[in-house]
């Protein structure tokens, strides 16, 4: 559950909506718990959370931004908050799109494959997908940090 908490809020883009969320989720798992086979129930209950995101997704006029502040396991070690708060601004800056594929696999620790899986995508989109969004990431850290200096 801690896992699947913090990967909803960071979907949804706050910790109450990725409450939500959650609950959405778990309550899809038990209202289709006949099709769940018994094997990763992880994985399962992510890519029931993903389409729901993606469909909630489609039916909004705007997204929100990308609220990683309520999240308390960012693992071992934690950035300073400077450079947090640098990493947040540039994963807001990223498409929806970029985005998910970043957190499966930077955060949650995916691999191609099974991103691709849960996303319903090609193994080529998701490989072009985090390529592009390491690059956008990258790009937006750097100028940030260029912007400072002139500043």
């Amino acid at each position: 559950m801690p896992r699947l908490r913090r990967i909803a809020a960071a979907l949804a883009g706050s910790a109450s909506d990725g409450e939500d969320l959650l609950q959405d989720t778990v309550l899809m798992a038990l209202q289709r718990h006949h099709q769940w086979h018994g094997e990763n129930i992880g994985g399962w209950l992510y890519t029931i959370m993903l389409h729901l995101n993606a469909n909630a997704r489609r039916h909004r006029d705007t997204l929100p931004l990308l609220a990683l502040d309520g999240i308390e396991d960012w693992g071992e070690p934690q950035p300073d908050a400077l450079m947090r708060a640098r990493l947040i601004n540039a994963l807001e800056a990223l498409a929806p799109d970029f985005r998910e594929v970043v957190l499966l696999h930077d955060v949650e620790g995916y691999g191609y494959e099974d991103i691709a899986e849960k996303l319903s995508i090609p193994l080529g989109t998701v490989m072009s997908r985090l390529h592009r969004a390491k690059r956008h990431l990258a790009e937006g850290l750097v100028g940030e940090a260029s912007e400072r200096g002139n500043a």
